[in-house]
């Protein structure tokens, strides 16, 4: 017996990947192989999540312990 029935409403988390000028938004969906493109018509109640970017590697210049003098 399955825990949903139709009617019920589900929450997705999607990675947008390109947004078209014409409204309709790209989304990569997790486990799934190939991205879904939807129109943001369709799209209610969407709450959009930021996440911080990573910080860029910096390279090193100076050694990581002090060279004896």
């Amino acid at each position: 017996m399955s825990k949903f029935e139709k009617g019920d409403h589900l929450r997705l988390t999607a990675k947008i990947v390109k947004v078209w000028e014409s409204g309709l938004l790209t989304l990569h969906l997790r486990g799934y192989e190939h991205p879904v493109s939807i129109h943001e018509k369709y799209l209610d109640d969407v709450e959009i999540v930021r996440r911080p970017k990573e910080p860029k590697a910096r390279n090193r210049r100076k050694p990581l312990y002090d060279k004896p003098t």
